[in-house]
């Protein structure tokens, strides 16, 4: 038996009654959430016992401008138009006990993903010590969750606002940093920013997409199943009151359709959880369109984040031999270069250049790499700046204790690496 359709008076009350539900739901599980992190999480133990604090505000126009290539002030703003060297520091002095404090709302406009922006400070136990925090990725700032970083502790002496990257074109404005303890709207706020901060595709994004800053205090699909949960247990409740005879009488003027109710209470959620992941998609599609809109296939190679790499691996190809496949190496010297720029490396070169490994360089693996291949690539941004350095030094490390005598010469480099032959010699 097909269950009878919803009148349109009917639809509009099972709307009404699932937002009503999801509502109230939505208060229960910011009350939940806040008990739970400031009696039982590590981070915000207690903090809920602070007594009364008020906001700590500090505008734009409080800040100097310790390093930069142009900064004004307009109002209460701080306005950075070009950076120096691709960097602007501003900084406040002051004296902040940070166990008042646990979230910080920082309200700027210019944040954009060619940006870094941190937040860095100094405290008076360790003065010499440079702490940092990364704030979100919104356009106009937004809320950091200073509980996050294990090094925020003791007495702040320092503050200061870094922006890195390119402006392109814009300027970077600060307006205010606000400092507040533990409430029920900074905690809002932060999970607000650290759900819907901008992060660009990853290498790992090919596999999976979190959707969220890693670190944040609560993964957004964990809080919308307690969200959901809530309200289906109310609904169970209400459900349950409804059937129950008052003075003879039932309560028949709500939940006529709580099967109803319940579907629309998880569309809703999901549609809630679903926009949040829409948001990123559009950014993304809008930041890939700006970035590569309109451009060969050529010059979008050379406007992505690897550039120098496709740079490096063109000017290889022009200068190898292609009638043969030259026998080559592609090393690193330090770990941090392990991922992934030998793999973008690695495809830019092919098919004219194959590599045969990838591996760590060092005085004791040296000997095997010249004795073995007949060309050695070097990512590393200090051997890209001095090549000559890096094969003076190999060429004074090398034993030649075999039958050929074998010597490091430079072919080509750029700012992230560079390209070596190698020539033997037989003894005599």
């Amino acid at each position: 038996m097909k269950p009878n359709p919803l009148t349109d008076r009917e639809f509009l009350f099972v709307a009404l009654e699932s937002c009503i539900l999801l509502a109230a739901a939505a208060c229960l599980s910011v009350l939940a959430l806040a008990y739970y992190l400031t009696n039982f999480s590590e981070d915000f133990r207690g903090t809920g016992d602070t007594g009364v604090i008020k906001p700590l505000l500090f505008t734009g126009a409080e800040f100097r401008a310790r390093k930069s290539g142009g900064t004004l002030y307009e109002g209460k703003d701080l306005v950075v138009s070009q950076l120096k060297g691709g960097e602007a520091i501003l900084s406040i002095d002051t004296q902040i006990a940070t166990s008042d404090f646990q979230f910080m709302h920082i309200d700027a406009e210019g944040i954009r993903p060619e940006l870094k922006t941190f937040v860095f400070w100094q405290t008076m136990e360790n003065p010499n010590g440079i702490f940092y925090a990364e704030m979100p990725l919104l356009e106009n700032g937004g809320w950091v969750n200073l509980r996050k970083e294990s090094v925020w502790r003791g007495t702040v002496r320092n503050l200061e606002i870094g922006v890195f990257g390119d402006l392109g074109g814009d300027v970077f404005r600060l307006r205010e940093l606000e400092l507040h303890k533990f409430g029920i709207g900074p905690l809002m706020g932060t999970l607000l920013s650290e759900w819907r901060s901008f992060s660009p595709w990853s290498f790992s994004s090919i596999n999976a997409r979190r959707g969220f800053p890693e670190g944040t205090i609560v993964s957004p699909v964990v809080a919308a199943t307690l969200w959901l949960l809530i309200a289906l247990l109310l609904l169970g409740v209400a459900t349950l009151v409804r059937s129950v005879s008052v003075n003879g009488m039932r309560a028949r003027l709500f939940l006529r359709h709580p099967g109803a109710v319940a579907s629309a209470s998880l569309f809703i959620t999901w549609l809630a959880v679903h926009l949040l992941w829409l948001e990123f998609l559009t950014r993304q599609s809008l930041e890939t369109h700006e970035t590569f809109g309109g451009l060969s296939a050529r010059e979008r190679r050379a406007a992505d984040w690897d550039s120098q790499y496709f740079l490096l691996s063109e000017n290889a190809k022009r200068s190898l031999s292609t009638e043969d496949l030259p026998s080559a190496a592609l090393l690193y010297i330090h770990d941090s270069d392990r991922e992934p720029s030998p793999q973008r490396v690695l495809y830019h070169l092919l098919p004219e250049v194959l590599i045969e490994s990838i591996g760590r360089l060092n005085e004791e693996r040296l000997e095997y790499y010249v004795s073995r291949f007949d060309h050695l690539f070097v990512l590393d941004k200090e051997v890209g700046r001095n090549p000559s350095a890096f094969s003076d030094w190999a060429n004074g490390t090398l034993t030649n204790t075999g039958a050929h005598e074998s010597t490091l010469r430079l072919k080509v480099n750029n700012s992230v690496g560079a390209l070596y032959s190698i020539e033997r010699e037989t003894r005599r």
